[in-house]
């Protein structure tokens, strides 16, 4: 059961590091700060998504969370006060 939900976190954590590599290349690689967030995001969670799925430790999951979280909390802050003088409106 164990390795079926680290297989299960990784393969999360790869498809937003993929949908993050693909946002950063398509548009979002022009807008300082943003774009490099982007980035960072994108390598940092492939790293976390092959650890994990090789068998990491157990804290690496929780950093998988605190990581997952935060793009979340800076979606929602995009969509309304905005980050770092960026605000995205709508879907696009």
């Amino acid at each position: 059961m164990n390795r079926l939900l680290d297989l299960a976190i990784a393969a999360a954590l790869l498809a937003g590091a993929v949908s993050h590599a693909y946002l950063y290349v398509h548009g979002y690689q022009y807008i300082s700060t943003i774009g490099p967030g982007f980035l960072v995001l994108a390598s940092g969670s492939a790293a976390l998504a092959v650890l994990i799925a090789l068998g990491g430790p157990w804290w690496l999951r929780v950093l998988a969370f605190v990581v997952s979280f935060g793009a979340v909390v800076a979606f929602a802050l995009s969509r309304t006060v905005g980050v770092a003088g960026f605000v995205e409106r709508g879907w696009q």
